[in-house]
């Protein structure tokens, strides 16, 4: 009987402790690195496939700070906000874009 309570206990710490770990893992993503960037680009590409398409949608970025440009992978709807010479407040982490908040278009 001591043991299944130990055992029991030890599982839901393990579950809290797991999920406190996601959900601070998600809020990092979330949160990101804001940079000043611009809109110098954008475009997107199909694939069509045997039963299926998949169309991947790519703005370019120039970072204000120091020229160098990098192109994202973004979803459609932010895809569909964004107009060449945008400029604002980019936040990606590594490779992943998070948002794009124009500050003058």
């Amino acid at each position: 009987m001591l043991f299944e309570v130990i055992f029991l206990s030890f599982g839901i710490v393990l579950i809290v402790s797991a999920a406190a770990n996601i959900h601070r893992n998600m809020r990092i993503k979330r949160e990101g690195i804001p940079v000043s960037a611009t809109v110098v680009d954008i475009h997107r590409t199909s694939k069509a496939g045997k039963n299926k398409s998949r169309t991947q949608y790519h703005p370019v970025f120039e970072y204000r700070v120091n020229g160098n440009s990098i192109n994202y992978v973004v979803p459609e709807s932010a895809y569909n906000d964004l107009r060449a010479g945008d400029w604002g407040n980019l936040t990606f982490q590594g490779s992943l874009f998070i948002r794009f908040e124009r500050t003058y278009r």
